[in-house]
């Protein structure tokens, strides 16, 4: 997963600085993918979220679930799981 996760993060920061339109629809795309990876690791459960009037499954966020949702769970799991680049320099 890791190995997956920085191959997608290079990418992303690779398309991130480029400036053609191109480059911001993949640096978007890859910004999702990346959410996603994240949330199919580090999610456990998920509890007073429903999709579509049924309890939300980290299935159902993934597929149907709102981006904004998805990128702020990915951030809150990324948060709790890895360093922040002031704790990697410590």
């Amino acid at each position: 997963m890791l190995k997956r996760l920085r191959s997608l993060v290079a990418e992303l920061e690779c398309r991130a600085a480029g400036t053609s339109t191109q480059d911001r629809i993949e640096a978007s795309r890859l910004g999702l993918e990346t959410a996603k990876v994240i949330i199919e690791w580090g999610l456990l459960e998920m509890t007073g979220i429903c999709i579509d009037g049924k309890p939300a499954t980290k299935e159902d966020l993934l597929e149907r679930g709102p981006e904004p949702l998805c990128e702020e769970i990915a951030e809150a799991v990324r948060a709790r799981s890895f360093l922040s680049e002031t704790e990697r320099k410590n």
